[in-house]
Formats: structure tokens, C-alpha cells, sequence
């Protein structure tokens, strides 16, 4: 009796381990796939009119011979499960309806990615692009909550279509310019229930534009493109990248400072520009195109190097000299040339000399180099 109480209590007290789990193992039973699933298989059998293929689970799979007439005892294929013939679980599948199928799977995976994408710069108050798919000069109506809003529709994150009110854009020239086209935008609203988004160009703009204009700094050179060309001839806007744009003063356009912006620059032109002034109060730079020139060319020139240069004017106290199209040099009455008698050398406008550089001074201010020659000793 004792040794039978002693099971007893054994098998009362028994170790949670040692205890099956029913409902943890038939979770771990995979389960059918549904209508409509991608399933992969092995063809094992061909019956009088339909293929026998096994997709590694219990349940018998067939493909009609009438539907499928070129499959291969032994090789492995993509099939859609297409119904279920009894209640006995049979599956039928389909090998034609794959491609389409995967597509659909395709385009749904990449709508909820989409819609991820907006939620987060949503959330995060984030950048992201949208593409421009209709003309933008067909205004629409479109927003339920505020009304009728001018404006247009784009595809938010390459898939969603949005609505951007004309309010939220910010336009260089012709609207017709969006065409087409993928602009940055932020997200104004995201309602995943109604499905509609509504997105702010503008935002984007400026955000970018205040985290493109923190990072430039007085004095250094860039890489531009002229976007527009004043019809006043007062000068042209250079974008500089991240939407930010400066403008070059018509003095500022060329080596020549009298040249007509309009006769040198057109829209679309890449240039290189200096920065030479910042305004944090108005959050905008002007930019020289003649001393980012100026830049470029004194790499290569030293003190004491021959250069050649054009006469380019004359001043009671000596004469100056273009170096490279883009900086005159002054070439004092002391350092000019003199003959045996005594007698300064003649020289004429656009006349071409060689001349040795004396020096070459920077002044503190950005748009300040002086450079001395001299003609003494320099043989033509």
C-alpha cells in the first residue's frame, strides 16, 4: 500500500516538462494553404487526366491535364491553389494563373510598403518624393474635410495616389514644369481608413532649403546651374543644390564686369560660383562667377611666375592686365618696361603681353586679390 501511494504522489507532483502539450503541438502543424496561395510542389504521379503533385503536406494536390500538358514527372513548379474538390481536402492547382498571381502579390507588397513609407515620414516629419502622373495644369477638387482646394494629384512614394492643394506648392514658372516629374514632399495627412493623403511641396522646400543653406559658408565654391536669367539684366539665380538658390549681380556674371547676363548665361548652365555673402536674417546668399573663375585660376599661378595677360585700361599710376579672362593684375610705372632712353613702352587696350607676377595679395574681404606685375626683364 505504501508503494502505491508513493505513485500516486509521483504522478500528482510530476514535472511541467514531462507533461504533453496538446494545443502547443497542433499549433505547430502547419495548416492548407488558402484559395488563391502561391504553393510550390513536385509533380509525382500522372493519373488518366490530371497530374498527382505533392507540396509537402498530407493533402493530395492535382493540376487537370487539360490545363497543364507540359509538366514534368519529378520537377518542382509554382502552382495557384485554385479550389478544393470535396470534402476530402483535395486541392486543384494551376500553373497558368501563377504569373498573374505573383504580380498581385507583387503590386499589394509594395502598396503596403507605400503606405508604410507616408505613415512614417508622417509620424517622423519626414521628406519623401512623389511622382507628378496627370497634368498639372487640369486643376482638381479634392479634399472632404476642407473643401474645394485647388490643386493636383500625384503618386505618393511611386504607388499612392495624393493630392497636393495648390496652396502647398511652390512654382518656378509654368505649372506645366511638374509634369512628369518627382518633387519632394511632406506629408500633411495620412488617413489609411479613407485612403486619403494630402502632402505639402512647400514644406519640403523650405525644410530643405534651411538644411542646404546652415551647411554653405562665406568664401567657398560650388557647383551651380542657372535657373533663371533676369530679364532685368541685374543679374542671374544659380540653384546650388537642395533648393537653394543665390544670386550672381550682373558684375559677377563673367570675368568682364560689364557683360550682359543675357548675352553670357542661359537657364539650364552649369557653373561654378564663389559664396560671397551670407544673410541669416533673410536666409539667402549672393554668389560670383567671375571670383570662383578668379579661384580656378590662381591654383596654377605663383609669385614670380611668367604669365600672359590683355591690356585691359589705364590709370595715371600704372596699367592693368586680365589674367585668365577673369582678373586684372596692375602693372605699376615703375615695373613697365623702359627702353635705353629712358622711355616707358607703349602699350594698347586688348593688347597681349607677358608680365611676371610680383605678388599677390588677399585681402581679408572675400572679393578682394590684388596682384602686382611687372614688365622688367620679360622678353614678349
Amino acid at each position: 500500500m505504501k508503494s502505491e501511494s508513493n505513485l500516486q504522489t509521483s504522478a500528482v507532483y510530476a514535472e511541467p516538462s514531462e507533461v504533453f502539450n496538446m494545443e502547443a503541438a497542433l499549433a505547430n502543424i502547419p495548416g492548407l494553404p488558402t484559395i488563391g496561395a502561391v504553393v510550390t510542389g513536385q509533380v509525382v504521379q500522372k493519373l488518366k487526366s490530371s497530374f498527382l503533385i505533392s507540396i509537402g503536406q498530407k493533402s493530395d494536390c492535382i493540376v487537370f491535364d487539360a490545363e497543364e500538358n507540359e509538366l514534368v514527372l519529378g520537377e518542382t513548379y509554382q502552382f495557384v491553389v485554385e479550389d478544393e474538390t470535396d470534402e476530402e481536402g483535395i486541392l486543384i492547382l494551376s500553373r497558368r494563373k501563377v504569373a498573374s498571381r505573383l504580380a498581385k502579390q507583387a503590386a499589394e507588397e509594395a502598396r503596403e510598403a507605400a503606405w508604410s513609407s507616408v505613415l512614417s515620414a508622417q509620424r517622423n516629419d519626414q521628406i519623401i518624393q512623389a511622382n507628378v502622373h496627370i497634368d498639372p495644369a487640369v486643376f482638381i477638387a479634392q479634399s472632404k474635410k476642407t473643401g474645394f482646394v485647388g490643386g493636383f494629384n500625384v503618386l505618393a512614394a511611386g504607388q499612392l495616389k495624393s493630392f497636393i492643394p495648390r496652396r502647398e506648392l511652390i512654382v518656378h514658372g509654368d505649372l506645366q514644369s511638374f509634369a512628369g516629374k518627382t518633387i519632394p514632399v511632406k506629408v500633411l495627412t495620412a488617413d489609411r481608413r479613407t485612403g486619403e493623403i494630402v502632402l505639402s511641396h512647400a514644406k519640403a522646400i523650405e525644410q530643405m532649403q534651411a538644411e542646404r543653406f546652415a551647411s554653405v559658408k562665406l568664401g567657398e565654391v560650388l557647383d551651380g546651374t542657372v535657373v533663371h536669367v533676369l530679364e532685368s539684366g541685374e543679374g542671374a539665380l544659380v540653384d546650388v543644390g537642395g533648393e537653394l538658390t543665390g544670386l550672381v549681380y550682373r558684375t559677377e556674371v563673367a570675368g568682364d564686369r560689364n557683360a550682359n547676363p543675357k548675352n553670357v548665361l542661359t537657364v539650364g548652365d552649369k557653373v561654378r560660383v564663389k559664396v560671397t555673402e551670407v544673410n541669416a536674417n533673410r536666409r539667402s546668399i549672393s554668389l560670383s562667377i567671375r571670383q570662383a573663375a578668379q579661384e580656378a585660376y590662381l591654383v596654377n599661378v605663383h609669385e614670380n611666375d611668367m604669365v600672359t595677360g590683355v591690356v585691359a585700361r589705364f590709370e595715371s599710376y600704372g596699367t592693368f592686365v586680365c589674367l585668365g579672362g577673369c582678373i586684372d593684375g596692375l602693372l605699376h610705372n615703375v615695373d613697365a618696361k623702359v627702353d635705353g632712353g629712358g622711355r616707358r613702352e607703349r602699350l594698347v587696350v586688348n593688347q597681349e603681353v607677358r608680365v611676371r607676377v610680383l605678388k599677390i595679395d588677399r585681402e581679408r574681404q572675400v572679393d578682394r586679390i590684388h596682384i602686382s606685375l611687372s614688365r622688367k626683364g620679360v622678353s614678349d
